[in-house]
């Protein structure tokens, strides 16, 4: 069974990564408005984007590594820290300088954060009679808090104001607090291996298996970001209020998280390798029939889709 602080420990994980993959995706439907401010174009705004998706994917290999070693809860608590201060800000930037500072600072807590949580996580479940269950639920509420922060970002702003959104850090600054005080110390390791990062590296680039399911999840997440990076500008051109473009970003986001969830079911019936294939191979048609259907001017949500594709719409 497991201990009252275990439990704890497992709550304050997964609220974190609520938080922190919430404002992730913070500033997706802000990315037009933030354009506008700058007076930058889509192109100079997805280069920055793409740098702080980039660095934080890079990174979190080597910030794994060195957490391993450290043993501190130093970058799971700071990672959320950064996160929440450095997100908000961004909108608040006059400068492509400072935008680009703020984003890679946010996201390089987003990369703090990750690598030890995940090796935590599984940690404090050692005695959990209910495993899955609460693993479920700690990457659920990962998804859920990366599908929600488009909307709940566009919400404050047209409820509250432009200056309302930097109230939206006390979420993770509280989460961070929570850690802390009831994520107990790192439990100390029986007979660690002293370990070069290169070389653990070059043992996995070795593997044929791990560089293509590697290759899948880039080409996925690509797909995803450019995406989540591309539809606030066409829906701002179709005249979607700023409004209802968090709330279809958002549930864009839902979309791929319901499809993890129910990937499991077509995989009892395809094989793991028929679900890779089929959900890889769909790409293009799928993002072709996206830049083909057209059924007019925008009219109500429920015609999410309904407009022809322009590259003329900066």
């Amino acid at each position: 069974m497991m201990t009252l602080k275990e439990q704890r420990a497992i709550l304050g994980l997964s609220l974190g990564h609520f938080s922190v993959d919430l404002y992730a995706a913070l500033l997706v439907p802000l990315y037009p408005m933030i354009t506008s401010k700058l007076g930058i174009n889509l192109a100079l705004i997805s280069s920055i984007i793409a740098l702080g998706h980039l660095t934080s994917s890079m990174m979190q290999p080597v910030f794994g590594f060195i957490a391993d070693k450290l043993k501190h809860r130093v970058f799971m608590v700071w990672g959320l820290v950064f996160s929440s201060i450095f997100i908000p800000l961004c909108i608040k930037s006059s400068t492509v300088a400072m935008f680009l500072g703020c984003l890679l600072l946010g996201m390089l807590g987003n990369a703090f954060f990750h690598p030890q949580v995940s090796s935590l996580v599984k940690q404090f479940n050692q005695n959990n009679p209910n495993l899955t269950r609460d693993m479920g639920i700690f990457l659920g509420l990962g998804t859920i808090g990366y599908a929600i922060g488009p909307y709940l970002a566009t919400y404050t702003i047209e409820s509250f104001g432009e200056n309302s959104f930097l109230y939206l850090s006390l979420l993770g600054i509280i989460t961070a607090l929570f850690i802390y005080f009831f994520v107990p110390k790192m439990p100390k390791r029986e007979n660690e291996v002293k370990e070069n990062f290169f070389v653990i590296m070059k043992e996995i680039l070795k593997d044929k298996t791990c560089i293509f399911l590697t290759f899948i999840s880039t080409v996925k997440s690509a797909v995803s970001i450019s995406f989540g990076t591309y539809i606030p500008f066409l829906l701002k051109k179709q005249g979607f209020s700023l409004n209802e473009t968090g709330l279809i970003v958002t549930l864009f986001f839902i979309s791929g998280g319901l499809a993890t969830i129910f990937s499991s079911k077509f995989e009892n019936k395809l094989g793991a390798n028929g679900v890779v294939v089929l959900s890889f191979v769909s790409i293009l048609p799928l993002i072709l029939l996206f830049f083909t259907v057209d059924n007019g001017k925008k009219e109500a949500l429920p015609n999410l889709f309904s407009f022809k594709y322009d590259m003329h719409f900066l």
